[in-house]
């Protein structure tokens, strides 16, 4: 982890030349900050995109539980990680963000398709899981552990929608701007990671989700929502 400050950074750009300062490791150590600070910003809203597309067709088509069930257990052990480490906060403040977004989506998925038993064991059991790492009641090298799964359960929370999407040739309530923003954020977060904390196993797992989100964005982009005509001919037969 860095050991600089943006006070030691502010103090370098006074009393050195521009040159001196501009060689030095202040300059992206402070776009890692300001990409950070975006993020935390951006992750604010980063779902409600998908969260309005849902309530507005008062459908939940097209999105894939697993997927999200899966992204959100990924949240909260990765929040707990990032947190015993003593990281930045806004290296990896917009997971406590996303986190409770998901949790509405997860509401609305299981509320449309008629699941609320699935749906308050699994909202239970991840706000448990990010309860209990800030308390320090699970030791560190159980918590690595679980860290070491998030790579294939948020690459796993992916699959699952990308291959519907594939088969179905339509990304249903898929919401563009979420997952555009759900690329630019994990693509970011390489370079803060880099910057901030060099944490080998954070850094695999960003670059899987820039891969993996890039995909789902390009299907968005490719597909749209053709399934959309023939899921209101199916309802209006109903």
């Amino acid at each position: 982890m860095t050991s600089l400050s943006i006070e030691q950074c502010l103090y370098s750009l006074t009393s050195n030349s521009l040159t001196e300062f501009l060689s030095g490791k202040c300059p992206p150590f402070l776009v890692s900050k300001a990409l950070g600070a975006g993020i935390l910003v951006g992750s604010l809203g980063v779902k409600l995109p998908q969260i309005f597309k849902i309530i507005n067709a008062k459908s939940a088509r097209g999105l894939e539980v697993s997927s999200f069930a899966l992204e959100q257990l990924g949240y909260a052990i990765t929040f707990g990680y990032n947190f015993v480490n003593g990281f930045p906060f806004t290296t990896y403040g917009e997971l406590l963000f996303m986190y409770l977004q998901n949790m509405a989506i997860l509401f609305l998925i299981f509320q449309y398709n008629k699941q609320p038993a699935f749906a308050f064991l699994s909202l239970l059991l991840t706000a448990v899981l990010l309860a209990v790492f800030p308390l320090g009641l699970v030791p560190f090298n159980i918590i690595m552990t679980l860290q070491a799964f998030t790579i294939p359960i948020f690459a796993l929370s992916r699959i699952p929608q990308i291959l519907a999407n594939f088969k179905s040739k339509s990304t249903g309530q898929l919401a563009l701007l979420t997952w555009l923003l759900n690329f630019a954020g994990a693509a970011a977060r390489i370079f803060t990671t880099l910057n901030e904390t060099n944490d080998p196993m954070l850094l695999v797992s960003h670059g899987i989700a820039t891969v993996l989100n890039g995909t789902i964005l390009v299907q968005i982009l490719l597909y749209g929502d053709k399934g959309a005509a023939t899921a209101q001919v199916e309802k209006k037969e109903k």
